[in-house]
C-alpha cells in the first residue's frame, strides 16, 4: 500500500470516538489509529 505524503499544514484524517464506547475498545480504536496515521480528537 502507498505511503501519503503530507504537506506542512496538512493535519491528515482525523476520528472522533462515540461517548457510548468503554475503556477497553477505547485503547483498542486508539492503538489502531496510530498505527493509522490518523488522529483521535477524543482519546
Amino acid at each position: 500500500m502507498a505511503e501519503a505524503k503530507q504537506k506542512e499544514g496538512d493535519f491528515g484524517i482525523a476520528v472522533r470516538i462515540a461517548s457510548g464506547v468503554g475503556a477497553k475498545k477505547r485503547e483498542m480504536l486508539v492503538a489502531e489509529a496510530e498505527r493509522l496515521g490518523l488522529k483521535v480528537l477524543n482519546p
